[in-house]
C-alpha cells in the first residue's frame, strides 16, 4: 500500500498542466504600487527621526555654543573662560555623535545634504575652538549657523509646524 502511494504521489507530480503562464498586469501594478508607497513611508519616518534627532541636538549644541561665546566675548581670552570651551566642544561633538547616527541611505537626499553639511561645519567650529581661535571663529560660526537653518528648512517639509504656526490656506494670519 505504502508503494501504491508513492508511485501515485510520484506520477501526480510528473504530470504537465497545459497552458502558458501569465502574469496579471493588475496584480503586478498594485503590488508595485504597495511596496513603492511602503518604500515612500520608510523613507519619511526615517527623514522625520533624523530631523528631530538633529533639531535636539542643535538646541543643546548651541547652547553650548553661545555660553562660551557669551563669556568669550566678555573676557576675550581663553585662559579666562573656565572649563567652557571644553564643554561647548563637547556638547558639539556629542550633537554630531547623535546626528550622524541617524544619517543612513534611506533618509531623503534634501535633508541628508543639509545634515551633513551642518555636521562637517560643526566639526570645524569645534576644532577652532580646540585651536583657541578668536578672530577666526566668527566666520566658521557664520557657515554653522547657515548650516543649521538649512537643516531646518529642509526638516521644515517632513515636520508638522509648532503649535500656533499652523499655515493656512487664505494667506491670512492665524487668530491669537
Amino acid at each position: 500500500m505504502v508503494v501504491t502511494a508513492v508511485v501515485l504521489v510520484v506520477a501526480g507530480c510528473t504530470t504537465s498542466v497545459p497552458g502558458a503562464p501569465t502574469v496579471d498586469s493588475a496584480q503586478v501594478s498594485m503590488y508595485r504600487s504597495e511596496q513603492s508607497a511602503s518604500t515612500s513611508a520608510a523613507r519619511r519616518e526615517l527623514t522625520v527621526t533624523l530631523c528631530r534627532q538633529a533639531m535636539s541636538s542643535m538646541v543643546v549644541m548651541v547652547r553650548g555654543y553661545n555660553t562660551f561665546v557669551d563669556r568669550l566675548n566678555a573676557v576675550q581670552s581663553y585662559d579666562r573662560v573656565g572649563d567652557l570651551d571644553d564643554r561647548a566642544r563637547a556638547t558639539l561633538i556629542a550633537g554630531v555623535d547623535q546626528i550622524r547616527a541617524k544619517v543612513t541611505d534611506a533618509v531623503a537626499a534634501d535633508v541628508t545634504g543639509p545634515v551633513n553639511a551642518f555636521v562637517t561645519s560643526s566639526g570645524r567650529l569645534g576644532d577652532a575652538i580646540g585651536r583657541r581661535e578668536l578672530a577666526g571663529l566668527n566666520p566658521i560660526a557664520d557657515t554653522w549657523t547657515r548650516d543649521k537653518q538649512s537643516v531646518l528648512t529642509a526638516c521644515a517639509t517632513y515636520l508638522p509646524p509648532p503649535p500656533g504656526l499652523a499655515p493656512t490656506t487664505t494667506g491670512e494670519r492665524p487668530p491669537r
